[in-house]
């Protein structure tokens, strides 16, 4: 049985090219609150390490600043939050890479925040991306979907403990 498709609300209309979910032992007030800096910090995989340079935030306009360090070299990444929603039981943005990497031509990335029950908060992580044309995009999807699977544990490590 195959899974319906969701479209987020991306600049350009249409399914994610890939889309994690992640059951928290949270209230959903706290999951809102705790994403931010701390939070990314925490996230952050082993490769490429990023260094947050500027965060203003998860608001409409917000602006986020990455160097990313492959070791051999580094990359900046810049992003805006080009959307962004809120109610008592939902919340969610969409940051846009403005300037990224030389391997991604566009970047999208959906953060929703929903409440399932009084102690439990579903977090969904839904991205869009182009690659250059010389990544097979197989590559680039798996590459990506093996970063979003590293937050899974680390969201659920991280609202347990704050």
């Amino acid at each position: 049985m195959s899974r319906p498709v969701v479209h987020f609300p991306f600049t350009v209309p249409g399914p994610a090219d890939l889309v994690v979910y992640t059951k928290v032992d949270a209230a959903f007030d706290r999951v809102v609150s705790g994403f931010g800096a701390p939070l990314f910090e925490t996230l952050n995989p082993p490769f490429p390490t990023a260094r947050l340079k500027r965060m203003d935030g998860n608001r409409l306009g917000h602006r986020i600043e990455l160097e990313l360090d492959f070791g051999l070299f580094t990359q900046e990444w810049t992003g805006i939050i080009s959307a962004q929603f809120e109610s008592s039981s939902q919340y969610w943005f969409v940051d846009r890479g403005e300037r990224l990497p030389f391997f991604l031509r566009s970047w999208e990335h959906y953060h929703g925040i929903s409440a399932v029950s009084a102690g439990e908060t579903r977090i969904i992580d839904a991205v869009r991306f182009r690659q250059a044309p010389w990544i097979p995009r197989f590559l680039m999807h798996w590459m990506l979907v093996l970063l979003m699977r590293y937050r899974s544990p680390r969201y659920k490590r991280y609202f347990v403990l704050c």
